[in-house]
């Protein structure tokens, strides 16, 4: 009895002392250790607190717009934060000096050229053989006209933290380097891209894709795109533009996140060409990965949303309160008093990748074929959009002549039912009774008739004969 009592008190003073490492329910169901779950919050908070504090005057740190002085100043910030990593390098190449590769653009807003920048760092694997996945984000914002009084026009414009666009990807990715800067080789490596000039056509992410070679795009194992992550009602995982097994793959590992699977059906745009050259678009092409998807690397996007209604699909990031995002309330600020989620949201992210690229089967399921292949030669070609045109002419062709056909029948029974005095009634009607030429050549034309008819059971009337 005694040590009964002696193993009731011991186990009572673990679960009452011992330090917390049980599990925190979250997203309907969804469970992550407390510790690493609130270690990626806090280390999320406070990159993304000092990246839109960073600069020198209010406009500097946040009208981060392609090619600005502000958009500079947060290179020089990422750089400065990847430069503390001890396994990710800067990387050097023809195009890339020390992480930095620097392009040029014109400007979509002033038709002006200017210069960005892309940085680009990797952590490289032992025993990869060049294999690597890419995790990317673009770091500038887009540029939204301040209009809101009658002396200011297009060349002033919001100023705004940028928050969800795209400062929350981006301090995402960096919590997620610091992670995976302590992990042993995963037997491929990892390439972090922070993309300038990403809301000018995806400049950044275009100049970089035409540096690749195909080598090093076969090589690409995974491009994981992270844009607007931080609002909405949903967060959405995009996959490849086909179905693969990937993509299977992907929901299965991540089931427990409780992502959203994009489907893009209820809001094509078939009036815009997206920038992997699909004569369509959708939210889901609408980012830095499309580019990469005409490499035929896979691709995993993730955004944030509600595009689950087909009348407001894409309209409103939330169908409970106001956009945020391309406003002047994208502030760190405003978000923190009125979406106390937006954390939460992140750390899903950063935890989501870091479960995907660890797990076990990653590599071989990522060196399976991905079946764009098949999907370029589908939808593509270049002779398919005049093949459909044929096929679909055709068709029309066909069910013109059936058409006529039926048509053609109608009007030969209607004839033989003695209706002919009803259509020659409604011929005169329509054409007048005084055009004698067309009254003559009627009226012979109904004597042929009646003729050839006489004659016909005439004929019918003497085998008749001959029979009985």
């Amino acid at each position: 009895m005694k040590r009964f009592f002696a193993f009731l008190l011991i186990s009572l003073l673990f679960f009452v002392g011992a330090p917390s490492t049980m599990s925190v329910a979250h997203a309907e169901g969804t469970t992550y250790a407390v510790s690493g779950f609130e270690r990626a919050k806090n280390s999320i908070e406070s990159i993304l607190s000092d990246f839109v504090e960073s600069g020198v005057t209010r406009k500097e740190r946040a009208y981060r717009v392609a090619g600005s002085v502000s958009e500079r100043h947060a290179a020089e910030y990422i750089k400065s934060q990847l430069d503390n990593l001890t396994n990710f390098k800067p990387v050097n190449n023809s195009s890339t000096v020390d992480g930095i590769e620097e392009f040029e653009f014109v400007s979509n807003v002033d038709s002006i050229g200017y210069t960005s920048q892309n940085i680009v760092y990797r952590k490289d694997s032992s025993a990869s053989g060049g294999k690597k996945v890419i995790i990317a984000a673009h770091y500038d914002t887009t540029f939204v006209a301040d209009t809101r009084k009658e002396d200011r026009g297009v060349g002033v414009g919001i100023v705004s933290d940028g928050v969800n666009d795209n400062a929350a990807s981006v301090a995402t990715i960096l919590s997620l380097a610091s992670s995976l800067d302590k992990v042993e080789d995963l037997g491929f490596g990892i390439e972090l891209i922070f993309f300038g000039a990403g809301s000018n056509d995806y400049a950044g992410a275009r100049y970089h894709s035409r540096g690749m070679s195909d080598e090093e795009a076969s090589n690409t194992l995974l491009f994981i795109n992270l844009d607007r992550i931080a609002l909405g009602d949903y967060t959405y995982m995009y996959v490849n533009e086909y179905v693969s097994s990937q993509q299977r793959y992907y929901f299965d590992i991540l089931k427990d996140y409780d992502f959203k699977e994009f489907k893009h059906e209820n809001i094509v745009d078939f009036y815009q060409e997206s920038p992997n050259g699909l004569n369509y678009s959708h939210v889901g092409l609408e980012s830095d990965h499309a580019i990469f998807m005409a490499r035929k690397i896979n691709v995993l996007n993730f955004f944030s949303g509600n595009y689950e209604n087909f009348l407001t699909a894409g309209q409103n990031e939330s169908n409970k309160d106001d956009n945020i995002t391309f406003t002047e309330n994208d502030t760190l600020e405003y978000i923190k008093e009125n979406r106390a989620n937006y954390l939460d949201n992140l750390a899903h992210i950063q935890l989501a990748i870091d479960t995907l690229l660890k797990d076990g089967n990653f590599l071989s399921q990522m060196l399976k074929n991905n079946g764009a292949n098949a999907f370029e030669t589908a939808y593509m070609n270049e002779k398919l959009p005049a093949f459909i045109t044929a096929m679909l002419l055709i068709v029309f062709i066909f069910i013109y002549y059936l058409t006529y056909l039926q048509l053609q029948k109608k009007s030969r029974e209607r004839a033989s039912g003695k209706d002919v005095e009803h259509i020659v009634i409604r011929i005169v009607e329509n054409l007048g009774e005084d055009d004698e030429v067309l009254s003559n050549a009627i009226d012979q034309k109904i004597k042929r008739d009646t003729q050839d008819k006489n004659k016909k059971e005439g004929d019918d009337e003497k085998d008749k004969d001959k029979e009985e």
